[in-house]
């Protein structure tokens, strides 16, 4: 939440880099050659109605309180690894989420994936309102999204 270091200074910022820093070397010590398996992929269509106003794109197709926007989540799959993508600029709770429901041994969320339709918060920040809750599409889009994701992970997990 970047609210939270706006508020505590430049000390929770760092300490957050450096546990990402730690969990990134982690990693990297982990990885291994995907086996010669071939790669499959996946889309999901999702239309949504627009219930919220957005003020950066009240002209552009599904701008306007119930247009349907229409967009769709992709799932790439290359052995154990699963890529995600999303369209829009997603909320970093939503990985956690997406890795727990993943078929998926290994699972790579992707924001901003192939289009843009607004941030795109969990029903809970949405609540707390602030800057992404007037540019995200809908109201309680957090189910509509897993939903949507689960298909698409789905079609990839044979």
């Amino acid at each position: 939440n970047p609210r939270i270091c706006v508020r505590t200074g430049p000390e929770h910022p760092k300490q957050m880099g450096q546990k990402l820093a730690d969990i990134v070397s982690e990693g990297v010590r982990n990885l291994a050659p995907i086996e010669g398996e071939p790669v499959l992929a996946n889309q999901q269509l999702w239309n949504l109605v627009r219930t919220r106003k957005s003020k950066s794109e009240k002209d552009r197709p599904g701008g306007r309180i119930g247009d349907t926007i229409e967009t769709e989540i992709q799932v790439l799959r290359a052995g154990d690894l699963g890529v995600i993508c999303l369209p829009g600029e997603l909320f970093s709770e939503y990985a956690a989420m997406l890795r727990k429901v993943s078929p998926l041994p290994q699972t790579a969320v992707v924001s901003l994936g192939n289009d843009y339709i607004g941030y795109l918060p969990t029903d809970e920040a949405l609540a707390q309102g602030a800057y992404e809750a007037e540019h995200c599409p809908a109201d309680a889009i957090e189910n509509a999204l897993m939903e949507t994701a689960g298909r698409a992970l789905a079609g990839v997990s044979s």
